[in-house]
């Protein structure tokens, strides 16, 4: 519980200042760039992100959890990983290059594909440094790493603005970050493994561990492989159907959904080697307990979540974009799409134990979802548009987290569900009610036709308005008893464990 908590606290408090940074970056970048530059630039992205699922074969989830059950046996486990994923991430490089040349994208696109396909090569190599720092829950590390990225995002982010550089410009941040990565690995993974000799790599590879590795490895392979797609191929489909412009509103509403999935994505990556170590003991209450306590609070935070960002829907596009009001047909988007990160939140540590465990199940789930979601976005999106493909990640999460919780009740565990879920809903619906009246007469709410000038009243008015909306919900909670002596407890331990 100790080192969970201190990585929750630590992934946290990165994330959010990196974040708090990127999100004043991106308020210059889509004023920049305009609907259609962005769909280009964020196409560029979900495809680097497509051909990224082949990287490192699903080994890295493997290796991390070897590596939390048998720490003693980081060396070998790092050396073998690390020479794989030396070849894999060129041959990775070679076939988005000879795929780019074949589909003759625009010039600009191509040149920002193949730059941006540089940094995911040079990712390729970080990533057996990060799976040992995971294994060993070494994550207050990788929370530097992540804010020294964020710092990189947004120096190549505002400088593109203020010298009027495009989107080739903008993808050497991938490159820029994954360089500093690298090195920020290596000082760290050296003080587990002293002797480490990178340039011996090859000279440590045993050929029969690296053959089982890669065969354990498989269903996280394909688990990871179902998982980009599927977060990332409705880009694809909209790009397809109806071009960046689209695809630029579109991904416009997407990266608020991003931004807020730092948490459940530093939730699950704490909660991942931590359920592994505990699963290897057979501490079936330990994990019981660790499951229900961080669902319970996860459904407190989401909920909220999804109130505001439906209801605020224009004003939060309209702060993202510094008022553009070319941007505002994200709004409608938002306000789906933002159901997908609630989904997220709340089956999150399912998610990790899933993963973890029944790895079989998980590709199984995950590969119907892809499936799922193409059919889905290629029906809908030419008759409702983006909205469909809103739609669609919606209906994505929701088939994700209901046969997660399904298969960790039939297979693991049995746990509280249903009832964590009331109290948080009838503090939401207080929320939505305040909220649906105050969002109009906030004094300084200022009309949707905000040019630049207007972003910080804008600003002011989403966070007194949404501020009303959570104190009404958090005092809705206090109301209705939702937190007990065990919270305060544990909230406790928390905060003193992050210390």
């Amino acid at each position: 519980m100790a080192a969970v908590s201190k990585n929750i606290f630590w992934l946290s408090i990165s994330r959010a200042l990196g974040l708090v940074l990127l999100f004043f970056a991106y308020t210059q970048l889509f004023r920049h760039l305009g609907p259609y530059g962005t769909g280009q630039y964020q196409f560029v992205l979900s495809l680097v992100a497509i051909f990224g699922v082949i990287v490192d074969l699903g080994i890295s989830q493997y290796i991390t959890k070897k590596v939390a059950e048998e720490p003693e046996q980081v060396r070998k486990y790092f050396y073998n990983f690390l020479a794989a994923e030396v070849i894999l991430a060129a041959l990775v490089y070679g076939l988005m290059v000879l795929f780019v040349v074949a589909r003759g994208y625009e010039p600009v696109v191509q040149q920002a594909i193949l730059v941006a396909g540089g940094g995911l090569f040079l990712y390729g190599l970080t990533v057996p440094f990060l799976s040992v720092l995971s294994g060993f829950q070494e994550l207050r590390k990788v929370a530097i790493n992540n804010f020294v990225a964020s710092i990189i995002n947004v120096a190549v982010i505002l400088s593109a603005v203020y010298f009027k550089h495009y989107i080739v410009y903008l993808a050497i941040n991938q490159i820029l970050s994954s360089f500093f990565s690298l090195l920020l690995y290596y000082g760290h993974v050296r003080r587990i493994i002293p002797d480490l000799r990178l340039r011996s790599t090859f000279s440590y590879v045993d050929f029969g561990l690296l053959k089982n590795i890669l065969r354990a490895a498989a269903p996280f392979a394909l688990l990871v492989s179902f998982s980009t797609i599927y977060n990332r191929v409705d880009v694809v489909i909209v790009t397809k159907l109806l071009g960046y412009a689209e695809t630029g509103l579109y991904t416009t509403a997407y990266k608020l959904v991003d931004l807020a999935n730092f948490f459940p994505a530093v939730v699950s990556h704490a909660l991942y080697p931590a359920l592994a170590g505990l699963m290897a003991k057979r501490a079936f209450p330990d994990v019981r307990l660790l499951l229900e306590r961080y669902m319970r609070f996860m459904v407190a935070v989401a909920l909220p979540v999804g109130v505001g960002g439906s209801l605020l829907s224009k004003q939060l596009i309209l702060v993202l974009t510094s008022g553009d009001v070319r941007f505002l047909p994200s709004a409608s988007v938002l306000s789906i799409l933002v159901w997908s990160i609630v989904i997220l939140f709340i089956y999150v540590t399912a998610n990790s134990l899933v993963i973890s465990q029944l790895t079989k199940w998980a590709v199984y789930i995950t590969g119907v979802n892809v499936l799922v979601n193409i059919v889905g976005n290629l029906l809908l999106v030419p008759y409702i548009g983006i909205r469909g493909a809103a739609i669609m990640s919606v209906v994505s999460e929701g088939l994700q987290g209901v046969f997660y919780f399904y298969f960790i009740w039939k297979h693991i565990t049995h746990f509280r569900f249903v009832g964590v879920f009331i109290k948080p809903l009838l503090a939401a619906l207080v929320m939505g009610v305040v909220l649906w009246f105050i969002r109009s007469w906030v004094p300084f709410m200022v009309p949707f036709e905000a040019s630049a000038r207007h972003l910080l009243p804008l600003i002011l008015n989403v966070l007194v308005v949404g501020g009303l909306g959570l104190v009404s919900y958090f005092v809705a909670l206090l109301a209705l008893k939702f937190f007990t002596k065990e919270d305060v407890i544990f909230l406790k331990r928390f905060i003193r464990h992050a210390d």
